[in-house]
């Protein structure tokens, strides 16, 4: 996951930002791949009420390189004050709940590394190893999540 930038298992993950987006166009990004669901977005509006958008008035994609949230058709992003943590989004992401849902090659890479520090234990104790092994990065590229 740390390689990958991405959730492998189904996980629950909160993104805290200290106001919305200043313009309805501009996306809120979930930097935590494949996005499967929006939990809640719960917000302190501008006189520090608790609130929570409702789900109709918010679009969410889910297949796209991270997940996106975005305000609605006629919809806007609420007023928010602007203090640390005054948005919480809560979503769900993942491949699934096992092992079996996710991709054969992610899977693959992880039995190759295991396998090299099975054989390259003494080379590898008491120090961190910075370098895998080609295979292990040529099966992960495809998934590998490149910061914005």
């Amino acid at each position: 996951e740390t390689i990958l930038g991405r959730a492998l298992i189904t996980q629950t993950w909160d993104l805290y930002l200290n106001r919305f987006p200043c313009y309805d166009r501009e996306a809120i990004q979930l930097l935590k791949p494949p996005l499967q669901s929006i939990t809640h977005i719960n917000y302190f509006d501008n006189v520090d009420i608790a609130q929570t958008w409702s789900s109709s008035e918010y679009v969410v994609v889910t297949d796209s390189y991270y997940g996106i949230i975005y305000p609605g058709r006629n919809y806007s992003y609420p007023a928010t004050r602007d203090f640390p943590k005054s948005v919480n989004v809560r979503f769900i992401a993942g491949y699934g709940d096992s092992a079996a849902d996710v991709p054969d090659d992610i899977k693959q890479a992880i039995l190759l590394l295991v396998g090299h520090f099975e054989r390259n234990r003494e080379a590898t104790t008491g120090f961190t190893v910075s370098e895998i092994p080609m295979g292990v990065s040529s099966l992960l590229a495809p998934y590998k999540i490149h910061s914005i």
